[in-house]
């Protein structure tokens, strides 16, 4: 593609690509000068130019004496947006396109979504989970990606004849523009947790953020907003005519009642348009039943059928490390990213719902350096009063000794069994030979994490639940040769 077709009156040199990244290799490309949240790339121009870039695109007040084309704009982030699409051809316009925003829930709501659609159409996702599409599977450390990754990979998807994608979002990344020339069919939104990362991020900032967002989208958009949700009133006043609620408020439009949550399902009732229809489904907890609410009422609201999706739904397979049961012997094994007050809480009442008269509770909890003593001592007492032994263990990014930690927290746990098992991969197993057939292991921080960060860097790890089946497996092959 020519400058002058992406940046009218300019000269008509042929641009290769784009790049936001000063370091790699530039030729034929287009430099943008985003500010971030570490980084500020008016500061690498040099670097860019040095590694063959020809294009500059700015807009703080900078040395353009150098050998480049420099173009000034108001707003390097939303240029970027426009000229990513206009370069890929806007990939998005052609595909269906599912954006889900909040604090928790996205990566659940995008799996369902995909898995349902899957019957009938073909599914990308790009979330915290992964870049997922056929029988690709990319890794990421971010639940979005950058301006240009997002319009690489739809591109990707759109070349790969992918029918449908969802995204995951965040107040932060929409702060950012991030998302700006996706174009979405439907929006949904989760729920609002304030001691989730994503909130703290920007902290007050969220709402306006997220609402800001909400106002930009197309007037034909179909928002799913919780309107069970403490930011229901405030996302609602930013939405369109075409709004959905889900919620157990019996004014929503999906009203969700007769909640029956087991330790290998869940079973409840949505009640829409006069008409009642019972769920079930092999995802667990309270919050699953809102994420597959939350699915179903986008899906439904774009045409769907209900009774086909209802039916599909049992093939839903659980989300990896989110209330996943480990489905092996006669264990009552669950594995949980839960590192906040109010997700621990979450699996906590989960927990005791299924709870059997006379059984027990056991947490393997992980430490983090970063933890603030406020915020140990809520935990500490929702401990005490929700489950009967911890094991402390390691996590993630601890600094010092560990030892000291444990003993300068470990005073605010008042009425339970406590253990100290630093390698992370001991205490799982020490935890499961102490449990009995009814007894339930919550497995707490990590979710589906392969990697550990101690203090000489982040190291590999096979995984809680790798951990789990491999002693599991262990232990039976022993039970076999006695």
């Amino acid at each position: 593609m020519l400058l002058n077709e992406l940046f009218e009156g300019s000269p008509d040199i042929e641009i290769k690509q784009l790049s936001i990244d000063s370091r790699v290799p530039m030729k034929d490309c287009i430099f943008f000068c985003i500010t971030g949240i570490r980084y500020n790339g008016h500061d690498y121009i040099d670097e860019a130019i040095k590694n063959g870039a020809n294009v500059i695109v700015y807009e703080n007040n900078i040395n353009t004496d150098r050998n480049a084309i420099f173009i000034k704009v108001n707003n390097v982030a939303k240029c970027l947006n426009a000229i990513s699409g206009k370069f890929y051809d806007y990939p998005a316009k052609s595909i269906e396109t599912y954006l889900i925003g909040g604090c928790e829930g996205q990566s659940s709501v995008s799996h369902i979504i995909n898995s349902l659609l899957n019957n009938y159409k073909s599914c990308g996702s790009i979330g915290s989970l992964g870049i997922d599409y056929g029988n690709h599977h990319l890794s990421t450390s971010s639940q979005t990606l950058t301006i240009l990754d997002n319009q690489k990979y739809l591109n990707e998807f759109r070349n790969n004849k992918i029918e449908v994608a969802t995204f995951e979002t965040n107040a932060l990344s929409l702060t950012y523009n991030k998302l700006d020339c996706i174009f979405p069919d439907v929006f949904i939104y989760t729920s609002t947790n304030k001691l989730s990362k994503s909130f703290l991020e920007i902290e007050v900032n969220y709402f306006d953020a997220m609402c800001n967002y909400l106002y930009s989208l197309d007037e034909d958009v179909i928002f799913i907003l919780n309107k069970d949700d403490i930011s229901f009133n405030d996302l609602n006043l930013a939405t369109g005519k075409n709004t959905f609620t889900y919620g157990q408020d019996a004014n929503s439009d999906f009203v969700i009642s007769d909640i029956l949550l087991l330790k290998d399902f869940s079973t409840f009732k949505i009640t829409y348009s006069n008409s009642s229809y019972t769920i079930n489904t092999k995802l667990l907890g309270l919050n699953n039943v809102y994420n597959v609410t939350a699915a179903l009422a986008a899906l439904i609201a774009k045409g769907y059928n209900i009774d086909n999706l209802i039916n599909d739904l049992l093939n839903v397979k659980q989300v990896e490390g989110i209330i996943e049961r480990v489905e092996l012997e006669n264990y009552n094994i669950y594995i949980d990213c839960a590192s906040n007050l109010n997700d621990i809480k979450d699996v906590y009442e989960y927990a005791k719902s299924i709870k059997q008269k006379n059984s027990k509770i056991y947490t393997i909890w992980g430490i983090n350096y970063f933890d603030e003593i406020d915020n140990i001592k809520k935990i500490a007492e929702l401990s005490d009063n929700s489950i009967d032994h911890i094991i402390f263990t390691e996590n993630n990014t601890y600094a010092g000794n560990i030892n000291e930690i444990i003993n300068e927290i470990s005073k605010y746990f008042k009425n339970i069994n406590m253990l100290f098992i630093e390698d992370r991969e001991i205490a799982i197993e020490s935890a499961i030979e102490l449990l009995n057939s009814q007894d339930i292991l919550l497995i707490l921080g990590k979710g589906n994490e392969t990697t550990i960060t101690r203090n000489l860097g982040k190291q590999a790890y096979k995984g809680d639940k790798n951990v789990v089946i491999d002693f599991l497996n262990m232990n039976k092959e022993n039970d076999d040769i006695q």
